[in-house]
């Protein structure tokens, strides 16, 4: 019983130990994938931008034809795809 309580304490303990090191990378990672989230932003075209500028802004999709950002079907058809075109290239 005592070898097993060890073992359960050891375990648990290097859970912890990988869980802590994991952190501990977190600000390099997060610093650049800042940097790789704005290059491509930087790398949509202006008309997508000002779209993708709507989204990060919280208006709702079914809003934008309303507020005249842009179309639904233009929305849906050219522009989340070439969003995410892009950002499969540059971000993720």
């Amino acid at each position: 019983v005592e070898a097993e309580k060890d073992s359960l304490d050891m375990s648990v303990s290097s859970e912890v130990r990988q869980a802590t090191e994991t952190y501990s990378d977190m600000p390099f990672d997060a610093a650049e994938k800042k940097e790789a989230f704005y290059a491509a932003l930087n790398a949509l075209s202006p008309e997508d931008r000002k779209i993708a500028d709507a989204i990060m802004a919280g208006i709702p999709l079914r809003d934008f034809s309303k507020r005249k950002i842009c179309s639904l079907r233009h929305l849906y058809n050219h522009a989340i795809p070439n969003m995410r075109t892009v950002f499969k290239t540059h971000f993720f």
